[in-house]
């Protein structure tokens, strides 16, 4: 397990290490960070991009469209093309999304650092953190998010610059932030319950383990805390995240779309593509929380690179 290479020496360390440290800011090493960052994200997005592709198929498809269900779509895309039609867009939507998930990274580190230096309670900081994260995230993203979903729902969209080229001409700056209230509506929510019930967990449960915690029980801990943190978040935001998915496709204008969709579907309409999107934002909580936890281990200055032996796990 990278977990438990990522933890290896922290035993050795004294008791107070067994409470997570709430900001690394000051011993983080930009230069690290970004390309561990790039490297452990694009890992990770190939195995999560069909899951993101399938939840934006079953959102966009239309109520007379036979693609009504998970297992629907997921039929429809092999039959079109196999495993390659599941990565339609791959490089907008996920290599071009990297700099992105970096800003929240480090807009998030930074932020808490500042707010720890507040009469902010510990449980506040990471809401606090998150909702600034999220702003920085949004004005990098959702260029990227808009052209993807294009290309992720259109079959005869091939390419991503010639697409944003039309996106451009047919409504410039502003065209690529279609959806974009709905995007902050949904996302600073969606966020700050994700961070907060997170960095919370985490912290209670070291506490709990205190010394007798090992690196097994370290990971266990932080795939808890994130698949929590990843249920309630995406519950909290669902309805929400439809009207942006519809909005950035640009047949509707996302809430009409979906009260139109109520009127019609009853609760079915607020809960379009819950089952890939529970299924997306539980194996993104765990990767986003193995990449988080690695990169604030090895992304400090002077650590060793991983499995290069040392480190001190942040969990």
């Amino acid at each position: 397990s990278v977990y438990v290479c990522a933890r290896r020496g922290v035993m050795s360390q004294q008791a107070s290490h067994h409470v997570p440290q709430l900001s690394h800011w000051a011993e983080l090493s930009l230069d690290r960070v970004a390309s561990l960052h790039a490297a452990l994200d694009v890992g990770g997005r190939m195995f999560l991009y069909p899951m993101w592709l399938v939840k934006t198929r079953e959102q966009v498809a239309s109520l007379e469209s036979t693609s009504t269900s998970t297992v629907r779509v997921v039929q429809q895309q092999w039959r079109a093309g196999g495993v390659r039609q599941f990565y339609r867009g791959f490089h907008v939507g996920a290599i071009g999304l990297v700099p992105a998930h970096l800003s929240f990274l480090l807009v998030y580190e930074k932020a808490k650092y500042e707010f720890c230096k507040t009469a902010l309670p510990p449980t506040a900081v990471p809401v606090f953190a998150a909702c600034c994260a999220e702003f920085g995230y949004f004005s990098v993203a959702m260029p990227v998010e808009v052209v993807a979903v294009r290309m992720q729902a259109n079959q005869t969209v091939q390419r991503g610059l010639p697409e944003a080229q039309r996106l451009f001409a047919e409504g410039g700056v502003r065209r690529f932030y279609k959806g974009g209230a709905m995007h902050l509506m949904q996302s600073i929510p969606e966020a700050c319950t994700w961070w907060c019930t997170y960095e919370g967990m985490k912290r209670i449960l070291a506490r709990w383990h205190g010394d007798k915690a090992t690196g097994m029980i370290w990971a266990a801990d932080c795939g808890i805390a994130s698949l929590t943190a990843s249920t309630l978040a995406t519950m909290v935001g669902n309805p929400i995240d439809i009207c942006k998915t519809r909005a950035q496709f640009g047949s509707t204008n996302g809430i009409q779309g979906l009260l139109v969709g109520f009127r019609a579907e009853g609760l079915r309409a607020c809960t379009r593509g819950l089952l890939p999107r529970l299924t997306l934002a539980g194996c993104e909580g765990l990767m986003g929380s193995l990449t988080y936890e690695l990169v604030m281990t090895y992304g400090k200055k002077g650590a060793p690179w991983i499995f290069g032996g040392g480190g001190h796990w942040t969990g």
